[in-house]
Protein backbone atom coordinates (compact mmCIF):
# COMPACT_ATOMS: atom_id res chain seq x y z
CA UNK A 1 0.00 0.00 0.00
CA UNK A 2 1.16 3.57 -1.09
CA UNK A 3 0.78 6.40 1.80
CA UNK A 4 2.03 10.09 1.02
CA UNK A 5 1.83 12.11 3.69
CA UNK A 6 3.22 16.00 3.45
CA UNK A 7 5.14 17.01 6.77
CA UNK A 8 6.68 20.57 8.01
CA UNK A 9 9.42 19.72 10.80
CA UNK A 10 10.23 23.09 13.16
CA UNK A 11 13.03 22.20 15.87
CA UNK A 12 13.49 25.66 17.97
CA UNK A 13 16.54 23.92 19.85
CA UNK A 14 13.42 23.08 22.97
CA UNK A 15 11.00 21.41 21.23
CA UNK A 16 10.19 19.69 17.53
CA UNK A 17 6.67 20.47 16.12
CA UNK A 18 6.11 18.02 13.41
CA UNK A 19 2.50 19.33 11.62
CA UNK A 20 1.60 16.23 8.94
CA UNK A 21 -0.97 16.46 6.15
CA UNK A 22 -2.70 12.95 4.96
CA UNK A 23 -5.58 11.71 3.25
CA UNK A 24 -7.34 15.56 3.87
CA UNK A 25 -6.32 15.93 7.56
CA UNK A 26 -4.01 18.00 9.37
CA UNK A 27 -2.64 16.97 12.99
CA UNK A 28 0.33 18.28 15.00
CA UNK A 29 2.61 17.03 17.67
CA UNK A 30 5.06 18.77 19.92
CA UNK A 31 8.07 16.40 21.10
CA UNK A 32 11.31 17.06 23.25
CA UNK A 33 13.96 18.16 21.19
CA UNK A 34 17.03 15.00 20.93
CA UNK A 35 19.90 16.52 19.37
CA UNK A 36 20.20 12.66 18.01
CA UNK A 37 17.47 12.77 15.86
CA UNK A 38 18.21 13.99 12.20
CA UNK A 39 15.98 17.67 13.58
CA UNK A 40 18.55 17.83 16.27
CA UNK A 41 21.37 19.38 14.17
CA UNK A 42 23.84 17.42 16.34
CA UNK A 43 25.28 14.63 13.41
CA UNK A 44 27.77 13.41 16.04
CA UNK A 45 25.16 12.74 18.74
CA UNK A 46 23.40 11.03 15.85
CA UNK A 47 26.43 8.89 14.65
CA UNK A 48 27.00 7.60 18.02
CA UNK A 49 23.62 6.36 18.23
CA UNK A 50 23.56 5.06 15.54
CA UNK A 51 26.97 3.38 15.85
CA UNK A 52 25.46 2.08 19.47
CA UNK A 53 22.50 0.42 18.22
CA UNK A 54 23.70 -0.58 14.75
CA UNK A 55 25.68 -1.76 12.71
CA UNK A 56 26.46 0.69 10.44
CA UNK A 57 27.65 0.06 6.49
CA UNK A 58 29.05 2.19 4.19
CA UNK A 59 27.52 2.09 0.64
CA UNK A 60 28.22 3.66 -2.47
CA UNK A 61 27.65 7.10 -2.91
CA UNK A 62 24.53 8.59 -4.53
CA UNK A 63 22.14 11.14 -5.57
CA UNK A 64 19.12 12.47 -4.04
CA UNK A 65 17.57 15.12 -6.31
CA UNK A 66 20.39 16.87 -7.60
CA UNK A 67 22.33 16.41 -4.33
CA UNK A 68 25.21 14.16 -4.00
CA UNK A 69 25.17 12.42 -0.92
CA UNK A 70 27.26 9.65 1.36
CA UNK A 71 25.12 7.20 2.14
CA UNK A 72 24.54 4.40 5.74
CA UNK A 73 22.90 1.48 5.81
CA UNK A 74 22.15 0.93 9.62
CA UNK A 75 21.14 -2.75 10.67
CA UNK A 76 19.96 -3.38 14.19
CA UNK A 77 21.96 -4.80 16.72
CA UNK A 78 19.17 -6.28 18.24
CA UNK A 79 16.13 -7.63 15.73
CA UNK A 80 13.28 -5.02 16.15
CA UNK A 81 10.08 -6.87 17.01
CA UNK A 82 6.72 -6.20 15.36
CA UNK A 83 8.48 -3.42 13.20
CA UNK A 84 8.46 -3.97 9.15
CA UNK A 85 11.84 -1.86 9.22
CA UNK A 86 14.47 -4.53 9.67
CA UNK A 87 17.33 -1.85 8.35
CA UNK A 88 17.87 1.64 7.17
CA UNK A 89 19.89 3.10 4.59
CA UNK A 90 20.37 7.49 5.34
CA UNK A 91 22.02 9.57 2.61
CA UNK A 92 23.43 12.65 3.82
CA UNK A 93 24.43 15.51 1.61
CA UNK A 94 28.38 15.46 0.66
CA UNK A 95 28.76 19.14 1.02
CA UNK A 96 26.61 20.18 4.28
CA UNK A 97 26.29 16.91 6.32
CA UNK A 98 22.22 17.55 5.67
CA UNK A 99 19.90 14.26 5.76
CA UNK A 100 18.19 14.00 2.87
CA UNK A 101 16.63 10.90 2.16
CA UNK A 102 15.88 7.78 4.57
CA UNK A 103 14.87 4.34 3.82
CA UNK A 104 13.47 1.73 5.67
CA UNK A 105 13.84 -1.71 4.32
CA UNK A 106 11.80 -4.96 5.67
CA UNK A 107 13.40 -8.27 6.01
CA UNK A 108 13.21 -9.09 2.45
CA UNK A 109 15.42 -5.99 1.69
CA UNK A 110 12.59 -4.58 -0.29
CA UNK A 111 11.87 -0.62 0.29
CA UNK A 112 9.04 -0.58 3.25
CA UNK A 113 9.44 3.38 4.07
CA UNK A 114 11.07 5.75 2.68
CA UNK A 115 11.09 10.04 3.65
CA UNK A 116 12.68 12.69 1.24
CA UNK A 117 13.55 15.79 2.64
CA UNK A 118 13.22 18.52 0.13
CA UNK A 119 13.70 22.41 0.00
CA UNK A 120 16.12 22.38 2.32
CA UNK A 121 18.29 25.68 2.53
CA UNK A 122 21.30 26.23 4.20
CA UNK A 123 22.67 29.45 6.03
CA UNK A 124 19.74 31.88 4.75
CA UNK A 125 19.30 34.78 6.67
CA UNK A 126 16.29 33.57 8.58
CA UNK A 127 13.77 35.94 11.05
CA UNK A 128 14.57 34.45 14.24
CA UNK A 129 10.66 34.37 14.63
CA UNK A 130 10.49 31.85 11.69
CA UNK A 131 11.12 29.04 14.07
CA UNK A 132 8.17 30.37 16.93
CA UNK A 133 5.79 27.32 16.36
CA UNK A 134 2.23 28.64 14.81
CA UNK A 135 -0.14 25.38 14.48
CA UNK A 136 -2.58 25.84 11.26
CA UNK A 137 -6.01 26.84 12.20
CA UNK A 138 -7.86 24.38 13.27
CA UNK A 139 -5.44 22.32 14.41
CA UNK A 140 -4.46 21.10 18.04
CA UNK A 141 -1.05 20.37 18.92
CA UNK A 142 -0.40 16.89 21.21
CA UNK A 143 1.90 17.77 23.62
CA UNK A 144 4.45 14.56 24.51
CA UNK A 145 6.87 16.68 26.28
CA UNK A 146 5.24 15.76 29.41
CA UNK A 147 7.04 12.85 31.01
CA UNK A 148 4.19 9.87 32.12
Amino acid sequence: MKFSEKKQIVHDGEATYTVSEALGKKSATKEAASADKPEGGDRKAMFERMVKENEPKLLPEAKVGDTECYVIEATPKTPRNRTQVAKSVFSFAKDSGMLMKTVGRNAKDEEAESTTYSDVKLNDKIDPDRFKFKAPEGVTVRDRTAKP
